[in-house]
């Protein structure tokens, strides 16, 4: 039986043979390993213009193409918040406050709307006396084109102040507010915007009405609406509450109010404190419920789309569907 250890020394030294041929061809001792850390450490030094390397045919034919970058993550952090929301806000009650005091003087409008009883009593004084009836102009009696130049400058603030802090602080008015539209939009936007009224209002105020009695809530809107008395009239019933109204307040309260709020409560407690900011600066205690309701139907759409399109749209069927309902004289459900 052959012994195991028979030809070892014969391969060791056909080993050695082949290792000193390599040698001679490849070099001195880590030529190669050197190169190719240079070439490793070179990276984009290594290649041509191309990003191909020059070393032969085989690389040539090897493309280096760059992985594309995030754009999020090559985005600056926002910078906007609460302190935008609340600051713009104010000056937009200050400007619209001052506004109406000047248009009021101007046009020779009283700013407080008198009690009954106190018009009743001017009237009887002034037929006992012989003088003819004369109430005073009030804004709440004024032409709708003066309704109108009253809210510019709220709407001027919450419109501008958006766009100042975004582009200021932030990435842009249209990614840092969602400010996009989808054809989609239009039809859920209105669908939601009139269900909510026609049904969901009504539903909503038999509840309320078991704890506060039953009253007017329309009383406030039939206000605005009793002075569409004419074509012109009804624009600017349009112009306010399908136009005006739907689009600075969707950019406001669902894009600058609601993002800066999630960023620092979440997505729910955002959500509900922009509803309630919503509702609150309406100044019309009656309306709360629904309007808190609404705003978390609004905003709810924006979180779940991406977009503040379906808020708009909905913004608009809401405000309209009232509005036509009182023009025309319609009783919706409830």
């Amino acid at each position: 039986m052959p012994d195991a250890g028979v030809g070892t020394p014969n391969v060791t030294a056909m080993a050695k043979k082949s290792r000193k041929k390599t040698r001679r061809t490849a070099g001195p001792r880590g030529a190669a390993p050197a190169r190719a850390s240079a070439a490793a450490a070179g990276g984009d030094r290594a290649a041509p213009a191309g990003g191909a390397t020059r070393s032969g045919p085989a690389a040539a034919a090897v493309e280096v193409v760059p992985a594309p970058a995030d754009d999020a993550d090559a985005l600056p952090p926002v910078r906007w918040g609460l302190i935008d929301v609340f600051g713009w806000l104010a000056l937009a009650i200050v400007a619209s406050t001052a506004w109406t005091l000047l248009v009021a003087t101007v046009g020779g409008y009283s700013i407080e709307t008198p009690e009954v009883g106190e018009s009743v009593g001017r009237v009887v004084g002034q037929l006992a006396s012989g003088v003819e009836p004369d109430l005073p102009r009030t804004l709440a009696s004024a032409p709708l084109s003066i309704y109108v130049l009253g809210q510019l400058p709220l709407w001027g603030v919450f419109i501008g102040g958006a766009v100042f802090s975004t582009r200021r602080r932030g990435n842009g008015f249209v990614r840092d507010l969602r400010w996009r539209f989808r054809r989609v939009d239009v039809p859920v936007g209105l669908a939601v915007g009139v269900a909510f009224q026609v049904v969901a209002v009504p539903l909503l105020y038999r509840v309320v009405f078991l704890f506060i009695g039953e009253q007017d809530v329309s009383a406030e809107a039939r206000e605005l609406t009793d002075r569409a008395t004419g074509p012109l009239s009804f624009l600017m019933l349009v112009i306010i509450v399908g136009i005006g109204a739907p689009i600075a307040e969707e950019i406001f309260y669902r894009g600058l109010a609601l993002g800066a709020m999630q960023r620092r409560w979440g997505a729910t407690w955002g959500l509900v404190a922009s509803s309630g900011l919503f509702a609150l600066t309406h100044n019309q205690p009656l309306q709360f419920p629904a309007l808190l309701a609404f705003g978390l139907v609004l905003g709810w759409m924006v979180q779940r789309t991406g977009r503040l399109g379906p808020a708009v749209w909905a913004h608009l069927g809401f405000n309209m569907t009232a509005a036509l309902a009182l023009v025309l004289d319609l009783d919706l459900p409830g």
